[in-house]
């Protein structure tokens, strides 16, 4: 998967989550990709007459999207809330699919400014187990 993560005046870094490699390119190329049909998260589109919004993801997004699906992760949708322990189900251009019992997409733009905390350290076996195993 590819994501926008960095912007410096014409130039935008696009970095491979495969193996981390950031690539500096321009618009006009960007356009090229996306018309031979590659997805960039933290690209889109207003409308197909224009060109596409640009937009770096935040740290806490690209933590969330270098790990496998299948990976345990614990997140903080919101300051006064507790860790919950969920699994990565899955990713869209849009957001990450969450699965806690249920499936949920937290939108990137969400996890970046909304304050989202993502913590990989610390899971909790008991809980990733029991995860793991209503999932199939």
């Amino acid at each position: 998967m590819f994501y926008v993560s960095s912007r410096q005046g014409k130039l935008i870094g696009i970095t491979d989550t495969a193996d981390g490699v950031e690539e500096m390119i321009n618009m006009d190329k960007l356009t090229c990709y996306l018309a031979r049909g590659m997805v960039f998260v933290g690209v889109k589109y207003k409308n197909m007459n224009s060109d596409p919004m640009v937009k770096p993801l935040g740290a806490n997004s690209v933590k969330l999207i270098r790990l496998p699906i299948g990976s345990p992760v614990r997140v903080k949708l919101k300051s006064n809330s507790d860790f919950k322990q969920c699994i990565v189900a899955g990713f869209t251009v849009d957001g990450v699919t969450l699965y806690d019992g249920a499936m949920y997409n937290i939108k990137y733009d969400y996890i970046d400014i909304g304050g989202v905390l993502v913590d990989t350290e610390h899971n909790d076996a008991v809980a990733v187990t029991r995860l793991l195993q209503s999932m199939n």
